[in-house]
């Protein structure tokens, strides 16, 4: 009997789904589904179906974030780019920017509908509050930029440099506010800002020019001389053949004590001194870094850990975190 009832249901379900489906096909959709409601210069609109209304309402963000990324995207690439080929390779990557996602806010459900087992959902974007958004972003990082910028000649070179890459990030980021409010509001004009920030561009290229730091590296141990001239290489900073009254000089000095513990095991630990001198305005920069290495079998392994120690630590800041300066 049990194989019998199954064989019976099965046609019974299978008809069921069959007529249940027919009949959300036939159904009529709404309106703003089937002719969906066209954007205006105040709106957005976005249609997004799925088995339950959260999802549903997902399903229309993403689509109204894809609709608004690629049409900022295609209004970026429209423009002419703000970096000519005059400048530095590593200021033209980071400065001819590329617009990403936009961060979508004012966004609201205009109206929802269930067609049998699927929910319906139309969202809408307030354009003009994504614009007075992107207004009060654009005002405090346009005037956050305008006071490094000023400060950014008054400098040592040495800090001049790692100020410049600071602007350089902060100039990415405020071309992509003005990329998106120019989509979001109608007149604005970018104009002024593109010509600021290529004039921006051309003081940051005499900074990134003008870097030059000779290291003295005469009192420090050869490993650790040569890992802090390997550390300021990957840093981009230009090293000086001649020392100069203009020139930056790091000074570089170490202290190492060797010995061994009861075990028998070699000890070493490195005190390395660094210290940044501005022609201009004296000291700038100071960091006392201590380091320890233990090798059972060699003293000069004991060193060699030691210095890897120190790789690892200065690896794991920023020049300006590291010797303590004060970038304006």
């Amino acid at each position: 009997m049990s194989a019998r009832r199954t064989l019976i249901n099965i046609p019974m379900l299978l008809s069921m789904l069959w007529f249940g489906f027919v009949g959300v096909a036939q159904a009529k959709l709404p309106d703003w589904v089937e002719s969906p409601t066209p954007d205006t210069d105040t709106h957005l609109y976005s249609v997004g179906s799925s088995a339950t209304l959260d999802l549903a309402k997902k399903a229309a963000l993403v689509e109204l974030a894809g609709k608004v990324n690629s049409r900022v995207q295609q209004l970026y690439q429209s423009k002419e780019r703000a970096v000519n080929d005059q400048y530095t390779s590593w200021t033209s990557v980071d400065t001819e920017v590329e617009i990403g996602e936009t961060d979508l806010r004012y966004f609201y459900v205009n109206q929802t509908e269930q067609i049998g087992n699927v929910y319906w959902v139309e969202l809408v974007l307030d354009k003009t509050k994504m614009a007075q958004d992107l207004a009060a972003r654009l005002t405090l990082e346009h005037d956050t930029l305008q006071t490094q910028m000023n400060a950014l000649m008054q400098q040592s070179v040495f800090v001049q440099f790692l100020q410049a890459k600071v602007a350089t990030g902060n100039i990415a980021s405020v071309k992509q506010l003005i990329i998106q409010l120019q989509f979001f509001q109608q007149g604005f004009d970018a104009n002024a800002y593109s010509e600021q920030y290529n004039v921006y561009l051309q003081t940051i290229q005499q900074a990134v020019a003008g870097n030059q730091v000779y290291l003295d590296a005469s009192q420090a141990q050869p490993q650790v001389a040569a890992l802090v001239r390997n550390w300021l290489a990957e840093q981009g900073v230009n090293l000086a053949s001649t020392k100069t009254p203009e020139t930056d000089v790091l000074v570089v000095s170490t202290e190492v004590s060797e010995f061994q513990d009861k075990r028998d095991a070699y000890n070493a630990e490195i005190v390395t001194t660094i210290r940044v001198d501005s022609a201009k305005q004296g000291q700038i920069g100071h960091a006392t870094l201590q380091t320890k290495g233990r090798d059972y079998k060699r003293a000069e392994q004991a060193i060699g850990k030691a210095v890897k120690a120190l790789k690892l630590r200065i690896q794991k800041q920023h020049p300006v975190e590291l010797l303590n300066i004060v970038v304006m």
